[in-house]
């Protein structure tokens, strides 16, 4: 099975794994489960460092490239069916993140792993 994490659930899984919801742990810490974690993440939380929404015990690529070691998560790149696919989605949230991660489940088949019910409108396996 394939799970996308959200942003949040990146940061949670890198700096305090208690903070994720039950099912997405168990999703997670299955090791029959692909984890993805989107390059729009990465985006994302580059861009809230730079703003100085959020703060990070490493530089952006150190810490990305850690977590991403760590927890056996799988890069997903930004593709054109992505993008496109977020057309397809209403616009009850309009947050492009969340707009985009959500196409990228879409399009990968993956359950998405969030806190966010707004995503929920779109269609989206959801697991927290």
């Amino acid at each position: 099975m394939n799970a996308l994490l959200d942003t949040h659930a990146i940061l949670y899984l890198a700096a305090d794994p208690s903070r994720l919801g039950a099912a997405a742990r168990r999703l997670i810490e299955d090791p029959s489960t692909r984890l993805l974690a989107s390059l729009a993440s990465l985006w994302e939380i580059a861009i809230k460092v730079r703003i100085g929404k959020l703060e990070l015990p490493l530089p952006v690529e150190a810490f990305w490239a850690e977590t991403v070691r760590r927890a056996r998560l799988i890069e997903l790149p930004i593709e054109r069916a992505a993008i496109l696919r977020t057309l397809d989605l209403d616009l009850s949230h309009r947050d492009p993140f969340d707009r985009l991660l959500a196409a990228q489940a879409l399009v990968a088949k993956a359950v998405f792993v969030s806190e966010d019910a707004a995503v929920d409108a779109w269609g989206i396996e959801r697991v927290w």
